[in-house]
C-alpha cells in the first residue's frame, strides 16, 4: 500500500528521501501550522478537525462564568471550572464523537439546584440534582456522538 501525501506536503521535495526528508522539505509548512500552537501551556491538547482540515488547541485550563443556564463546551478548555452562585441549568456545545470534557464544579455557601441535558447516560448512578453548600464536585463528560444522548457521564462530589 502507497503513503498518500498529505494535504500540502509534497511527498518528496527535490534531493530528499523518506519520512525525514518529507519533514525536512516542507519545514516552512509545518511550522506555519503548528506556529500558533506554541505558546500554549502544558497540558493542551492539540487535536485535527476533519471537517475543516485544520489543527487546533484546546487549552489545559478554562473558566466557565456562572449564568443560570452554563455551556459546557466540548471544543472549550479540557479541564473547565465554575462556581455556582445560583441554580443551573447546563447546556452543551460542540459535541462530536470522542470529544470528552472535565468541569470543576464548586457551590457557594448555599445548596444548588442541577439539572442536565436529557439523554445524558449517568455510569455508576443517576444524575445529581443539588450540589450541598460549599462542597465541589468533578463532572467527567465524553460524548460518543454529536448528540446529547451520546454523553456518558460521571460525577463525584468531595464528601
Amino acid at each position: 500500500m502507497a503513503l498518500k501525501p498529505t494535504t500540502g506536503l509534497e511527498t518528496h521535495p527535490v534531493n530528499t528521501a523518506g519520512l525525514n526528508g518529507i519533514i525536512n522539505g516542507n519545514w516552512e509548512r509545518l511550522e506555519a501550522i503548528f506556529a500558533p500552537l506554541v505558546s500554549i501551556a502544558n497540558g493542551s491538547r492539540i487535536g485535527w478537525n476533519a471537517a475543516s482540515k485544520i489543527f487546533s488547541a484546546r487549552a489545559a485550563i478554562g473558566t466557565i462564568a456562572y449564568v443560570a443556564s452554563p455551556a459546557l463546551s466540548f471544543t472549550g478548555a479540557v479541564t473547565q471550572s465554575i462556581t455556582l452562585t445560583g441554580n443551573a441549568t447546563f447546556t452543551t456545545s460542540g459535541l462530536s464523537a470522542g470529544a470528552d470534557l472535565r468541569v470543576v464544579i464548586a457551590a457557594d455557601a448555599t445548596l444548588r439546584n442541577l439539572t442536565w441535558p436529557a439523554g445524558w447516560k449517568w455510569i455508576g448512578g443517576s444524575a445529581p440534582a443539588t450540589l450541598a453548600a460549599s462542597k465541589t464536585a468533578i463532572l467527567q463528560l465524553v460524548s460518543t456522538t454529536a448528540l446529547d444522548s451520546g454523553v456518558l457521564a460521571r460525577y463525584i462530589v468531595e464528601p
